[in-house]
């Protein structure tokens, strides 16, 4: 569903060029007048609701330069390509695209393993420590030897913690042997899971499809709900998680020494200046999906002490490679103490409260199944996209709402077929309805006599779920939902 909606959405594939705004009075993204604003184009390898953490990064640049550089994202950019992260970085070296995010696990697969010891099994565990971790200046060592393979980082930003998700119990090294994972390619998640005894198929980046039919995959509480991965296992280990690095936004040193000083700055502090709001974004995000998953009825299993220590004896092979030099040692060495000085063990993941049944003063919205169509004639005479007439129009769109979780029932706007249904979680309050999936979607809602409306809709970490960024009109998750008042009507 995700695929069809932001196909729908027309998310555009944004100019790579550099652009210029020298017109008086205030320019396009904001800048003072007479003021050259560069629009940099940036390799989004998901979809229109690329990840919220890069957009109050794009956000923070473009404040930092007073408006005179905009990022643009390109989405879905290699898309269905294997080894998708390591050809953002070789095509943001080459200048086919300005700028662009590498998770550190691929920067081996380039040459550099400055990022190896972050990656070490079982030691960044919790996203406060992640937080701890990503702004001592050990990282911006790491970062700065990027230069090594002909680009510039421009910081580490935070990412979802990743666990073992599976069909049984993930806990011991015994539970591994002989299953059959399958990951995004990663030098050291393979060396971790097959020290482990696991079979390792390395295959496209995470896009949902990629990651079943497998015994076990590694995936994070949101790509567990959102993707959604429960309908394919059942077992997340809610402890000893593997963290996977950070996430680098790379530029080619060509392009910052082409910008001014407060640009080149702007770029390059930006990831420092939003490290506490984005891990409390990731954290809210977390405790969303939480919600979904434990309705779900998915089983969280505990690693005890033991099981963790013989994980940990395991994946030694996989430790001591990274500390093989005087770099690896050192920094290996500062990251079991930033780890050692934690004020408190890392939680594991858990079923976030109840949500008290009476805080929703306008009474909340029936658990059951809602349909709506929206016509031909409906996308004439409001001026939606006309892309949605090929296969949105007519459709019975479904909308099943169960004490907090909510499954869409759509079709795939660009292949026309049935799409698998899409997992929300939400909650209502006061005749507002806030509905999330690493995106969130916010409006007023109404219930009466079996007929919900939404209203006011607005997204938070979504570029193209209201318009086709090509034409301008509304499309995307904003007709799906309202935009046009025909009702949603529940049928049980």
């Amino acid at each position: 569903m995700k695929r069809l909606l932001s196909t729908i959405a027309g998310a555009a594939v944004l100019t790579l060029a550099l652009a210029a705004c020298t017109a008086g009075g205030a320019d396009r993204a904001g800048g003072s007048a007479g003021t050259e604003v560069r629009t940099l184009s940036y390799a989004n390898p998901g979809d229109g609701n690329h990840n919220k953490v890069e957009t109050i990064w794009a956000d923070k640049v473009a404040e930092l330069s007073d408006g005179t550089l905009k990022i643009e994202f390109q989405n879905d950019y290699a898309e269905g390509d294997t080894h998708r992260e390591a050809t953002i970085a070789k095509d943001v070296r080459e200048g086919v695209i300005d700028l662009g995010p590498v998770r550190a696990r691929a920067f081996s697969e380039l040459g550099y393993n400055g990022f190896d010891p972050l990656l070490t099994p079982f030691v960044v565990d919790s996203l406060a420590l992640q937080e701890r971790v990503l702004a001592d200046p050990m990282v911006a060592e790491m970062v700065k030897g990027l230069a090594e393979i002909g680009l510039t980082g421009l910081g580490a930003l935070p990412i979802p913690i990743a666990h073992f998700v599976g069909n049984r119990r993930l806990a011991a090294p015994a539970d591994f042997e002989g299953q059959r994972f399958g990951i995004v390619p990663s030098a050291m998640g393979e060396a971790t899971l097959e020290s482990l005894g696991a079979i390792v198929t390395v295959g496209a980046p995470n896009d949902g499809e990629s990651m079943r039919g497998f015994d076990g995959v590694l995936a994070t509480a949101e790509a567990v709900w959102g993707l959604p991965l429960v309908d394919e296992y059942t077992h997340v280990t809610a402890n000893a998680p593997v963290w996977q690095g950070p996430t680098v936004p790379v530029a080619r040193p060509e392009l910052l020494e082409s910008l001014t000083e407060l640009q080149r700055d702007a770029l390059t502090g930006a990831a420092a200046q939003v490290l506490s709001q984005s891990t409390q974004v990731l954290k809210d995000s977390q405790e969303d999906s939480m919600r979904g998953v434990c309705a779900s009825g998915m089983v969280l299993d505990t690693v005890t002490e033991q099981e963790l220590a013989a994980l940990t004896t395991a994946v030694e092979p996989v430790s001591e490679s990274v500390r093989t030099d005087a770099r690896g040692a050192l920094w290996s060495a500062r990251l079991e103490e930033l780890k050692g000085t934690a004020a408190l063990p890392a939680p594991p993941l858990s079923c976030p409260p109840a949500d008290d049944p009476a805080a929703d003063a306008a009474g909340g919205i029936p658990n059951g199944t809602y349909t709506r169509t929206v016509t031909l004639e409906d996308i004439d005479r409001y001026d939606l996209d006309p892309a949605l007439k090929k296969c949105f129009a007519g459709y019975p769109f479904e909308l099943v709402f169960d004490d907090g979780s909510l499954t869409m029932l759509g079709i795939d706007g660009f292949g026309c077929v049935d799409t698998s249904p899409e997992h929300f979680t939400y909650t209502t309050l006061d005749g507002r309805i806030r509905i999330s999936k690493g995106f969130a979607i916010l409006a007023d809602y109404t219930y009466a006599d079996g007929e919900l409306r939404f209203d006011n809709i607005t997204f938070e970490g979504c570029s193209d779920c209201a318009t086709n960024a090509g034409n301008g009109k509304p499309s995307g998750y904003a007709v799906s939902f309202g935009t046009v008042p025909t009702p949603w009507v529940r049928t049980d």
